[in-house]
């Protein structure tokens, strides 16, 4: 997931229903950012 980290806002859309198991509350970290 090295190249979700780069863009936070792609993250939850590559995987909205699988979030990385690394942080489960990035999802919503990601949402807030954008």
């Amino acid at each position: 997931g090295q190249q979700l980290r780069k863009i936070k806002g792609g993250a939850c859309r590559s995987k909205p229903l699988a979030p990385e198991p690394e942080n489960p509350g990035r999802d919503q970290r990601a949402r807030e950012e954008g």
